[in-house]
């Protein structure tokens, strides 16, 4: 092999290395411009392409949420922050943890149903792509609480119904105690939360207006929650206490509640 032609070889691979961005020596000022402004325009399209298509993943992982629409849409693009509320910060928490359950406490307002909505849309923990998205979770579901135990009633199979639940990855029940039939959630819950033990990739987030208390002894003497689902969630999850504060905020909106 010639000099010249391992020349050209290494040349070229030497080119290849090179910083696209770097003034190439055949080029002048003037094409050099040029030939940036291109690659500047075609990096911004593929940003656009790349965002929308994380837009539209988590559109569709929030259709159907109890959430206003102006919400969803703040989620979908990625521009929902803490504010003046600790319920995100309690999920992302949780999200990087290893626990599997969280019971997430607060009053009604304080954001408990938008960082649920988050964490199923978007979430720490969920794989990144290669531009450093967050895929949305599309293996997940989210249900009220009062709609968990007329779906376990209506279905044909009511172990099916369960096992529907049992490998769904990412599962968000939401509003405990608000159920009409305490008896059913109660052995529903129990079922679901005992069936998804020993896989750490499925979690599960269970929001709630109730202090922890009164979910397993209430008044009523009806409880939600027996007291073996309590001990499971205890060794194999953590309970986060939402302060009442501002609501869960965006820097656009007002305020953001459940």
């Amino acid at each position: 092999m010639t000099a010249r032609s391992l020349e050209a070889i290494f040349g070229k691979a030497i080119a290849s290395c090179r910083d696209p961005r770097e003034r190439r020596p055949d080029e002048s000022p003037e094409e050099h411009a040029e030939r940036l402004a291109e690659l500047e325009r075609r990096e911004a399209e593929a940003e656009q392409r790349r965002r929308a298509t994380v837009y539209r993943g988590r559109m569709t992982a929030l259709a159907g949420l109890p959430i206003r629409d102006e919400i969803r849409e703040v989620i979908a693009r990625g521009n929902l922050t803490a504010g003046g509320s600790d319920a995100l910060q309690h999920v992302k928490d949780f999200s990087a943890s290893d626990r599997q359950f969280l019971l997430l406490v607060g009053a009604k307002g304080v954001g408990k149903t938008c960082a649920v909505a988050w964490w199923l849309a978007e979430g720490i923990g969920a794989d990144d792509d290669a531009d450093g998205f967050t895929a949305p979770r599309q293996n997940g579901v989210f249900v009220k609480a009062h709609d968990f135990v007329i779906q376990m009633r209506a279905h044909s199979d009511y172990a099916q119904a369960q096992r529907d639940l049992l490998h769904k990855q990412f599962v968000a029940l939401d509003d405990l105690g608000t159920e009409r039939d305490a008896e059913a959630m109660r052995h529903a819950l129990y079922a679901v939360v005992d069936g998804r033990l020993g896989s750490s990739r499925k979690r599960m987030i269970i929001t709630t207006n109730l202090m922890p208390k009164a979910l397993v002894r209430p008044d009523s003497g009806n409880p939600c929650m027996c007291e073996r689902t309590a001990d499971r969630l205890r060794e194999f999850g953590m309970v986060r206490f939402c302060k009442r504060t501002k609501s869960l905020r965006t820097g656009s909106l007002p305020g953001l509640e459940d």
